[in-house]
């Protein structure tokens, strides 16, 4: 039996308990006169130190001198686990005995391990149990006491609920649970409740019947009727405290017993009541209606029932709650994790949001330190809820300041230093320092990891190694988080980003193996579960989406509308995420989080790119340039060169995208930041695919991943497969070219998006031939929403117009053909506007359409591979780049070579510049229906 709650001898040593010691008078004389029925099972309820324990003992001892047999058992945690440890405990005397040796009991004794063979289930060991117990019974009544039966194993638990069910004659079960647990209910349940004043007083002067008055007035008033704290407080007092011969303390403390006892109580609590005892510890007066958002919808007061039962607190009127002693409002917080005191914050910090956050000189009043400090922590989150993101970050230093207790300061300044690094890299540094000063360990939790994983790869200055260690070790050490941990969360998704930055496969499955060690990614706000596993892999479905899309809301956080706008763009559908995407740029203007809003800008450029508006996509990027290029956030320096570069592939600006390509290059390179790499590599293939050259195309491809693999950098990617596919074609590499679009079939690709389903449908008439072709390039055009994505029609057009000149249908060749010169002309695509041009040149309609030949004679074909010899290609080169023979390209020059007046490709130039010819000659009008 576990300790004496009150260390009382004897029967007369009980004060307030009578109605109690009663009722077990009465279930041991039905047991002892063979009356059937329920009175003879009794469960006694009650909190920390309210003497359930001590109750039992009564219950022995009397069942003692009623000659009864008594069978003890006690429930622990670490035997709970253990299959009828309980039940071992009480049958050991059984066992003992020549009774129970006999072949009844045999079930019992194996699955005791006293015997061996096969392990018998649950019923037969229950049967011969009760048949056990019935065979003693016919000789003496016995007693079942069972201390703290919630913590009994489930096997033996079972079998008690079987033996009450079944009323054995001549037996009496009494049992005791601690308030609050859930527990199976045996016979008649009864709460042991405070005692009142006056049996407080009764019970302290019969052990310290000297005190003086004031502090014995005090000690009644510190226990608050709990007898364990009556009889314990006065001893935590030294001798001239309790002859008054020093002066009362303040505040009474519990004693290392009692405490023990609530904290034991306060750990047993469920998760939600932990969090609103954990609010409540920072704002006592807050009225309790106020948590019902917090606790995921949760009533308030339903989450507060269980310690409302065990006596931890109590309700005030109809709207608050109160501790029952003083002391446990510091227990709370105490006893925390540092993940529940961070949650505890963050969610008070959201109803401070809402309710109104306190005047610093409110604050400022209140006596507690830490209590202080977390109200200024609170406040801080809820300056966070509201945007502004600078003032949170003024606010947790400023409680970071108050609190002295280093573990708790270091934890301030880490989740300051955590924001900061969305905002400013400068005060950020300097956070993680001034945390690391304090608490040195602070590095091993997963708020300290996270803040250095945050600068050490958000800068410039950028170490993915150290960022990737830190995290990977914090978040596998934390464990198992609840659905709602938002610092797990944060950890995830900063191991998230650090995996993809670095684009290396071993650490993207290395992040699936930690997501799996803690059980799998956070809720964080229902918003985003499905997008923090799949957006690595693509795999985030547009019902997903939809749905994540519909939650977002002016409130959403920033971390959160990035996430699901992510997301969005895995499915084309970033213009609906358009306005909260603006707003993060606007918050970001005004005190909010930069970071969000790069990523915010970044993915609208990309979505103006993808729809040919390269006007709008240059203007997000100076704007983003011009207010945040001083914040040294690496995101912002290659992001912006990504998009830049991708805006230059589109009108043909090689001098730019060269330049993109070396910074972004150089920075990522020595790095490893491999996913920057790829960025380029997709910019420099859409400049290649714009001159034709395929050569280019196919060993750039290379860089985003290995053709006809479908790598994540391909399941992202939209034009490129068009460009890998024709150019594969152009090399006269058909097999290349069936595999991709073999590899986009195999995976979903055409079922993404309507976007993807047109390039998919494109895709594949390009490795076809005849009608089939023909009929999946038409169908391919009239996908629903393709409209939207014009590049991708021009480009479809052109590759339509170019295949049905290829099969000698000249005449139908001219529509598309028309239709893609137009499209690249109004999107400004000068490069592409040649290359169908050049197309266009190669029919009977088109020369006529266009006008006849340009000065000199030339055909705009002949001009074209005359400026190309010009430059230095060599005819196979030029070949490959316009999709025809070398001996084609050699029979035009031929004739261009008679119309210039010269004898080889060494006069080219200069005779094009005498005639004032060059790439902007080609263009001639537009051709008209």
């Amino acid at each position: 039996m576990s300790e004496d709650e009150s260390a009382l001898s004897g029967d007369a040593g009980v004060v307030g308990r009578r109605r109690v010691i009663d009722r077990i008078d009465d279930v041991l004389l039905a047991a002892t006169s063979g009356i059937s029925g329920d009175g003879r099972a009794l469960t006694i309820v009650g909190g920390p130190g309210t003497g359930r324990t001590t109750m039992l003992d009564v219950a022995v001892r009397r069942a003692t001198a009623l000659d009864m047999d008594v069978l003890a058992a006690s429930g622990a945690d670490d035997e709970s686990a253990e299959p009828y440890a309980g039940l071992h405990q009480l049958l050991l005397p059984l066992l003992l005995s020549r009774a129970g040796e006999q072949t009844g009991s045999l079930a019992v004794r194996v699955a005791l391990g006293f015997a061996p063979g096969p392990s018998p289930d649950g019923r037969q060991v229950a049967d011969a149990v009760s048949a056990l117990l019935a065979d003693h019974l016919a000789h003496r009544p016995t007693l079942l006491v069972i201390d703290d039966l919630t913590r009994l194993d489930a096997e033996s638990t079972g079998v008690v609920e079987d033996l009450g069910a079944r009323r054995l004659s001549r037996l009496a079960i009494i049992t005791s649970v601690q308030a609050g647990r859930a527990a199976p209910l045996l016979g008649t349940r009864l709460a042991l409740g405070p005692l009142t004043e006056a049996e407080s007083g009764r019970l302290l002067d019969a052990g310290h019947p000297a005190l003086e008055p004031r502090l014995r007035s005090a000690i009644l008033a510190a226990s608050l009727g709990n007898p364990l704290a009556v009889r314990e407080i006065p001893r935590s007092l030294t001798e001239d405290q309790r002859r008054g011969l020093q002066p009362v303390p303040a505040q009474i403390a519990l004693t290392s017993r009692l405490a023990r006892h609530m904290a034991e109580t306060i750990a047993d609590l469920p998760a939600d009541t932990r969090l609103l005892l954990g609010m409540h510890a920072i704002d006592p007066d807050r009225p309790i209606g106020d948590f019902d958002d917090v606790l995921g919808g949760r009533d308030a007061l339903v989450a507060a029932l269980p310690a409302l039962g065990n006596g931890l607190v109590e309700l005030v009127g109809a709207t608050r709650m109160r501790c029952l002693h003083p002391v446990v409002l510091g227990m709370i917080a105490d006893g925390a994790t540092r993940a529940e005191r961070d949650l505890a914050h963050r969610s008070l910090g959201a109803v401070l949001a809402v309710q109104g956050i306190p005047e610093p000189a409110t604050v400022d009043a209140i006596a507690s330190v830490p209590r202080r400090a977390a109200m200024r922590e609170a406040s801080a989150e809820a300056t966070r809820h509201l945007g502004d993101w600078r003032g949170a970050i003024d606010g947790l230093e400023a409680a970071a300041t108050i609190d002295a207790r280093p573990a708790e300061r270091a934890r301030r300044l880490a989740r300051a230093a955590y924001l900061a690094a969305s905002v400013d890299l400068a005060v950020a540094s300097r956070l993680v320092t001034e945390m690391r000063l304090h608490d040195p360990t602070v590095a091993g939790t997963l708020d300290g990891a996270l803040a250095i994983a945050a600068v050490a790869s958000r800068g410039m200055l950028t170490d993915l190694d150290m960022a990737h260690r830190l995290l990977e070790e914090a978040i596998v050490d934390h464990g198992h988080g609840t659905p709602d941990d938002p610092l797990l969360a944060e950890a995830i998704g900063e191991l998230r980003w650090v995996c993809w930055l670095s684009g290396r496969d071993d650490w993207l499955r290395a992040y699936r193996r930690t997501l799996h060690a803690v059980g799998g990614a956070p809720r964080a706000g229902r918003l985003t579960r499905r997008a923090a596993f799949g957006l690595l892999d693509g795999e985030v479905r547009a019902d997903e989406v939809e749905a994540a899309i519909g939650m977002v809301d002016d409130h959403t956080d920033p971390t959160a509308i990035i996430l699901v706008a992510e997301a969005a763009a895995t499915v084309d559908r970033v213009a609906s995420m358009t306005h909260h995407l603006e707003r993060l740029i606007e918050l970001a203007d005004d005190r909010g989080p930069v970071v969000p809003a790069i990523w915010a800008t970044l993915m609208l450029a990309d979505d103006d790119v993808g729809r040919g508006d390269f006007a709008r996509a240059e203007q997000r990027l100076d704007h983003a340039i011009t207010r945040w290029g001083s914040a040294g956030f690496n995101l912002l320096s290659w992001g912006v060169d990504a998009q830049r570069a991708r805006c230059a592939a589109g009108v043909g600006e090689a001098v730019v995208i060269s330049e993109c390509v070396r910074r972004m290059t150089a920075w990522a390179i020595p790095r490893r930041a491999h996913r920057v790499v790829e960025q380029a590599a997709r910019a420099e293939l859409a400049s290649a695919a714009s001159r034709s050259d395929a050569t280019v195309v196919l060993e750039r491809a290379n860089a985003i991943g290995p053709i006809g693999e479908f790598g994540a950098g391909w399941r992202t990617s939209r034009s490129a497969h068009l460009d890998v596919v024709l150019a594969a074609r152009q090399v006269g590499r058909p097999d290349l070219a069936r595999v991709h679009v073999e590899a986009m079939t195999r995976n979903g690709f055409g079922v993404i998006s309507p976007r993807c389903r047109m390039i998919h449908l494109a895709a594949q008439a390009l490795v076809l031939t005849g009608a089939a072709a023909r009929y999946l390039f038409e169908a391919a055009l009239a996908v629903p929403e393709a409209s939207q994505w014009p590049m991708d029609v021009a480009r479809i057009q052109y590759s339509f117009g170019a295949h049905l000149r290829r099969n000698h249908a000249v005449a139908h060749a001219r529509e598309p053909l028309t239709h893609a010169v137009r499209l690249f002309d109004e999107l400004g695509c000068q490069e592409w506007v040649e290359l169908v041009r050049a197309e266009l040149d190669t029919t009977i309609v088109a020369r006529e359409v266009l006008g006849g030949p340009i000065a000199g004679g030339l055909t705009h074909r002949e001009l074209r591979i005359a400026e190309a010899a010009a430059s230095g290609m060599s005819n196979k080169a030029i070949a490959v780049q316009m999709g025809i023979s070398a001996r084609t390209v050699g029979n035009h020059l031929h004739h261009a070579y008679v119309k210039l007046g010269i004898g080889s490709r060494g006069g080219l130039r200069d005779a094009l510049q005498a005639l004032g010819i060059g790439a902007s000659a080609a263009r001639a009008r537009i051709p008209t229906e």
